[in-house]
């Protein structure tokens, strides 16, 4: 028995129950399918506030359908940030909402080249030791960042 997939598919509904939109999954799916032209795949690590795929031959389209109550991106900071940060920061793309009640968030990202934040903890994590204050390592990456 796969149970990623179960995981992953549990994840996804809780999502969708939690943030009390009537847009559904199906629904997210198609609209990521029409707006990439190419067939999407939900990310293996889904957020709390959110719903991502991928989509493009390289996987290089990131589709975010985001609780516009718990955690709206704002396009005219992510621009700002962006123009700070350059290359740092994926440029990004608002396609509007999906859903009448709760309606959720549409947005485009190009995927960066790189490991994720989440690979990259988990990597420290292992190579360094549990002895490490990962307080301290997301208040240092924070910072940096910021600078």
């Amino acid at each position: 028995m796969d149970t990623t997939n179960d995981t992953l598919d549990d994840s996804i509904f809780d999502f969708f129950s939690k943030c009390g939109t009537d847009a559904t999954r199906q629904e997210c799916d198609r609209l990521a399918v029409s707006l990439a032209g190419h067939p999407i795949a939900p990310v293996p690590v889904q957020g709390a506030c959110s719903y991502t795929v991928v989509a493009g031959p390289t996987q290089d389209a990131i589709f975010q359908f985001r609780s516009l109550q718990e955690s709206p991106i704002d396009p005219k900071l992510l621009q700002l940030v962006k123009e700070i940060h350059g290359d740092l920061v994926p440029t990004t793309i608002p396609y509007g909402t999906i859903g009448n009640d709760s309606p959720l968030q549409v947005v485009l990202m190009q995927k960066l080249p790189g490991i994720t934040h989440l690979e990259a903890r988990l990597a420290m994590a292992s190579s360094i030791g549990h002895s490490v204050d990962q307080g301290m390592v997301k208040q240092n990456t924070v910072t940096d960042l910021a600078q």
